[in-house]
């Protein structure tokens, strides 16, 4: 076979090759392009997800241009070095690879946080690594010298000072807003554009993905050194269901993202390989899929007086107990703010017995001021024509809108329960 012939075989092979390369990139990248859609659908995507569709789609968009092209180069049958089209033979097997990375890591979508914003905490699994500065999911963050969202906040606390105390999650922690969109950081301004002194400081010791049994340690180790006049937990629905996906609770993860290397974090095959392996853990009792739908929020919302969320109940309400104690015994007033998900909000949202009643129970029980917001989001979307994708910016997390809303609304409801400063600086306990 002369030097000629091998040129046309290598170059049909290639072709052929970019072909089916471009086919199938083009299926793909529609594919992925209709799941980043079903925003317009009525589904609501976590940023996660939303990250890993528009990195999957430029990646497999590039990889079709780049097909195209060595397509049109290889009808030259007349190479010079015929070597060139078998090494870009032999990278398909790589681009396969990368391509099906991509569509895993939609599949199994990686948790939307940065490494570097954590670290191991021996008795909350985890916990905002001191000082970190960066970005995350595009938006500026901080976390202060004590390991907590926002500016450092001493321990001492000063005469004249009125401090407030926030216990949450991603939701309180500002998750996907600039910081001083955050309704904890607006709640202060109001205060002073109300005539209230300048002496009101809050601190939020919100951590992304913390249930109540972290918030307990939390408050109990840490919060009660900032001595503060108001302890507010902030409540949002996972907060009941989300500690079983935790290995503790015989689940298959140990935070919000496993403290690996950056590069297997990011790697779709990795967290494909995570998820088998997950049920054959020692003590787990649920693959992840199982749990995912075991625990899901739709779920709870629909059917949480069935006895599948009793686990659920009886937890979550004996680690508020113990909030509940701890502020009494600091003498501090205690107060519980539910944010509602996103699926509860608008017209095709079904009125019924939600969870939050549970909630409102339990408060009106211990004699703790309750605050559901599921009923203000409502009304102001009604009130303003507002879809949920406007005030929420996935399932859970409320926009600079619904932060907007949720300030507002906490502000007027401490200043009903006199938990404001008066014009000497003293809290109306």
């Amino acid at each position: 076979m002369d030097r000629q012939d091998d040129n046309l075989i290598a170059a049909r092979r290639l072709a052929a090759c970019s072909v089916i390369v471009v086919v199938y990139s083009l299926v793909l990248t529609a594919g992925l392009f209709m799941r980043l859609q079903a925003r317009a659908w009525g589904f609501v995507l976590g940023a996660g997800e939303k990250a890993a569709l528009v990195s999957s789609m430029v990646a497999h968009g590039i990889v079709c241009m780049l097909a195209l092209g060595l397509f049109l180069w290889s009808r030259r049958i007349e190479h010079a070095h015929p070597v060139a089209p078998k090494l870009v033979l032999a990278a398909m097997p790589v681009l396969l690879f990368a391509s099906v990375d991509g569509v895993l890591k939609v599949l199994f979508r990686p948790p939307a946080v940065h490494p570097s914003f954590y670290v191991p905490h021996p008795t909350r699994d985890w916990a905002f690594r001191p000082g970190s500065v960066g970005t995350y999911l595009g938006q500026p963050m901080r976390i202060n010298a004590h390991g907590l969202p926002g500016p450092d906040v001493p321990y001492e606390k000063a005469d004249d000072e009125y401090r407030l105390l926030f216990l949450g999650d991603s939701v309180a922690a500002g998750f996907g807003v600039p910081e001083a969109d955050c309704f904890v950081r607006r709640i202060p301004t109001m205060w002073r554009a109300s005539g209230a002194p300048d002496t009101i400081t809050v601190v939020n010791g919100s951590v992304v993905s913390y249930s109540p049994w972290q918030q307990v340690d939390l408050l109990r180790s840490e919060g009660w050194r900032y001595d503060p006049d108001v302890i507010v937990h902030v409540f949002c629905l996972n907060d009941y269901v989300e500690k079983f996906h935790l290995v503790r609770f015989g689940g298959y993860a140990s935070g919000p993202y496993e403290f690996i290397s950056p590069l297997l974090v990011r790697s779709g095959w990795y967290w494909a390989l995570h998820a088998m392996r997950a049920p054959y853990r020692l003590g787990h009792r649920h693959s992840r899929d199982e749990l995912l739908d075991r625990y899901a929020i739709a779920r709870l919302i629909d059917e949480s007086d069935t006895p599948v969320f009793e686990d659920a109940w009886r937890i979550t309400f004996e680690n508020m107990s113990e909030l509940v104690a701890i502020a009494r015994r600091l003498q501090r007033p205690f107060v519980i703010v539910c944010f509602p998900y996103s699926v509860q909000i608008g017209p095709a949202a079904v009125e019924r017995p939600a969870p939050q009643a549970r909630l409102a129970e339990f408060a009106s029980a211990h004699s703790v001021p309750f605050l559901d917001l599921l009923p203000v989001f409502r009304d102001y979307a009604r009130d303003h024509q507002l879809t949920a994708e406007e005030l929420f910016l996935d399932s859970c997390h409320p926009s600079a809108i619904g932060h907007g809303i949720a300030a507002t609304a906490i502000h007027a409801f401490l200043v009903e329960h006199g938990l404001v400063p008066d014009s000497s600086g003293s809290g109306g306990e």
